[in-house]
């Protein structure tokens, strides 16, 4: 029985950790083991982690690697990683005493700056996706709490309070005398990942839905480029991400209209949106709801359901400007006209200033 089990050591608890308790957690996911049954595991590991603070949760982010290792399981490769991540999550809005995973007090257990820790690998190290629920609730228990300067600046401006606030920027306003590798430099530092593993996380299959990058393209380069034909529109990214906010919420009205129509018409209803500016009214409609989340945070800071598309009937209605409510951040933050590769679709800086009624 594991209530006589004592772990005196963290390699005691990690040996623990990668027999048993990963035993229970393929025993629960396969169906053959009851949650019942893993619970006194699942306490004996807690109560470690909580005598011991931090020991165990440093010994898992240096253990990652050996999780990673891939075993073949039937006709697919597999990890212990794998396996974790599809181990049921904790809620913070569990009734007390309910359990519903095999994992439930060692998560409860984490210290939670070091559990974001762990996600923030997870993500970058390993594009585990699904380690972005597990940051969430990890999140949820510092809420109240100052964000602690040692994550890494992405993470801290993600769970600042209250954050309803606008994130600051991360790149100048003006780029002007900046490489595309000053770029670069500038995002890793904010993320605290290699631009390489960025990369990988923004191009298909990187884990963070569909791709933001294409197989070929570069960061640095892309966002370069993108503010180089600002400056030659002579167009202030600030004041195109402004007006491109307002006209997203004005496209608000797009959906309210289309809900009127069959739904077999709806991606095909466009509304005058009310005015925007002095002299510009848009055109929008409402291209249904996917969820999109910023690409370079590790959780949940910004997010939207909202597609949407923009034309502008006076300057020239053939011209369509399309993405998702993200977008305004991303390009006012870092100068990254999000939607590129999304849904098969490009948002241009000149056809967004066009529409936008920036440039003539």
């Amino acid at each position: 029985m594991s209530n006589s089990i004592v772990l005196k050591t963290v390699d005691d608890a990690w040996a623990f950790f990668r027999g048993r308790v990963m035993d229970n957690i393929r025993a629960v996911d396969s169906g053959t083991m009851h949650i019942e049954s893993t619970s006194d595991d699942d306490r004996v590991l807690a109560k470690f982690i909580q005598d011991h603070e931090g020991e165990f949760e440093e010994r898992m982010i240096a253990g990652l690697s050996e999780l990673a290792v891939a075993r073949w399981d039937g006709s697919e490769s597999v990890s212990d990683l794998d396996d974790l991540l599809r181990a049921d999550l904790p809620s913070e809005n569990d009734p007390p005493g309910v359990r519903r995973s095999p994992i439930e007090a060692i998560f409860r257990a984490f210290n939670p700056v070091l559990g974001l820790r762990l996600c923030w690998h997870l993500v970058w190290r390993h594009r585990m996706e699904q380690s972005r629920w597990a940051a969430e609730f990890f999140a949820t228990r510092l809420a109240r709490a100052p964000v602690p300067p040692e994550l890494p600046p992405e993470m801290c401006d993600a769970l600042g309070n209250p954050r309803a606030t606008p994130l600051p920027d991360v790149l100048p306003m003006d780029l002007e005398g900046w490489s595309p590798r000053d770029i670069e430099v500038a995002i890793e530092e904010y993320i605290g990942a290699p631009i390489e593993q960025i990369h990988a996380r923004l191009r298909a299959g990187g884990g963070s839905g569909p791709a933001f990058l294409g197989p070929d393209e570069r960061l640095g380069a892309l966002i370069w480029q993108d503010a180089a034909r600002l400056r030659d529109l002579g167009v202030e990214r600030d004041v195109l991400a402004a007006r491109l906010a307002r006209c997203v919420l004005m496209s608000e009205q797009a959906r309210v209209e289309s809900a009127k129509v069959l739904w077999s018409e709806r991606r095909e209803a466009w509304c005058r949106a009310p005015e925007i500016e002095v002299g510009l009214t848009l055109e929008a409609q409402w291209c249904g709801s996917l969820l999109r989340s910023n690409p370079f945070h590790t959780v949940f800071g910004e997010e939207t359901l909202s597609r949407f598309a923009l034309r502008n009937p006076v300057l020239d209605p053939a011209i369509e400007l399309r993405g998702s409510a993200l977008v305004s951040q991303l390009i006012r933050r870092f100068c990254f006209f999000e939607g590129r590769f999304c849904y098969g679709e490009r948002v241009e800086p000149e056809i967004a200033a066009r529409v936008l009624g920036l440039v003539l």
